[in-house]
């Protein structure tokens, strides 16, 4: 967390000064009578405001994005590896596989055909 902690501080201190050399007022939370059960969320510098509401929310989406797409990925592969395992694979799995697993494409596509058509003679 503390590397967090200092990647912000930068990223902050950064934002302040693009600001102040791009002549762009900052303004700062006011501090105004609330009560006591909101007192806890309050806060104190606009630093803490943009971490709070800004930083964090960010780096949650980014993170729930990151896990979405892979854990899409790894579906996309192992559909794919079930299918070629039933001789029932499309063209775009077999890319997904060429990709993920450096085999060659149209190596895959033909052993895949020879494979059926040993399949069709042993059924005769």
């Amino acid at each position: 967390m503390q590397s967090d902690d200092k990647y912000f501080n930068e990223t902050y201190d950064a934002v302040l000064k693009h600001c102040e050399d791009s002549e762009v007022e900052v303004s700062f939370p006011k501090r105004r009578k609330v009560s006591q059960h909101l007192e806890e969320n309050w806060q104190k510098t606009k630093k803490d405001e943009i971490r709070r509401k800004i930083y964090y929310p960010i780096l949650d989406s980014l993170v729930q994005g990151i896990d979405e797409r892979f854990r899409q990925e790894t579906t996309a592969i192992v559909t794919a590896a079930v299918n070629m395992f039933k001789l029932d694979i499309t063209k775009e799995e077999i890319a997904i596989l060429s990709k993920n697993f450096y085999l060659s494409p149209t190596g895959s596509e033909g052993e895949i055909r020879l494979l059926k058509a040993l399949d069709a003679d042993k059924t005769l």
